[in-house]
């Protein structure tokens, strides 16, 4: 059996744990994310709903709103993390021109390529659940964009966990 664990990230540098959620793929669909330092602290979250779309959009928009809150916040080194592997992959290589999301895809190369160090790693779904918490609560709410100043009740255990480096089975 594998275990998965959060991993934090080195001094000076942030964290920002990405996912999408949508029900029934295509049907109601948010993002969300979470920004953490190299000890694992809370520095901001956001969620927001996207309309009916599918797990691949959302899982763009998660992408492209963690790297424009993590610029508005003005952090120069960042890891944006999802359990997407082709999310990541886009993000990383683009796409054509003619692909559905291409318009979402080269917002998030056109950031990627900003005055400051970004790189995208991939990661299971069981050390993304802080993350994937917040994709479901902005799937099921009507806002396109909420921010989490501090870390709300329902995730503290969650986070009180990856802090501390508690294995999760992966399934």
């Amino acid at each position: 059996m594998r275990v998965v664990t959060w991993i934090p990230p080195l001094d000076g540098t942030i964290k920002v744990n990405v996912d999408g959620s949508s029900f029934n793929n295509p049907g109601r669909s948010g993002f969300g994310g979470i920004l953490r330092d190299s000890k694992g602290n809370w520095l901001l979250g956001f969620s927001g709903f996207i309309g009916i779309s599918t797990s691949l959009c959302a899982e763009l928009h998660a992408i492209l709103n963690g790297l424009k809150i993590a610029q508005a916040e003005r952090f120069r080194n960042i890891i944006i993390e999802s359990d997407s592997t082709l999310a990541v992959n886009f993000a990383c290589h683009g796409t054509s021109q003619f692909h559905p999301y291409a318009t979402l895809i080269q917002q998030i190369r056109h950031l990627h390529q900003g005055d400051w160090n970004v790189s995208f790693q991939h990661t299971l779904r069981e050390g993304n659940e802080c993350a994937d918490w917040l994709a479901k609560t902005g799937a099921s709410s009507n806002d396109t964009l909420k921010i989490w100043n501090s870390c709300p009740p329902q995730l503290s255990l969650v986070l009180l966990a990856d802090v501390v480096g508690v294995a999760r089975p992966r399934v």
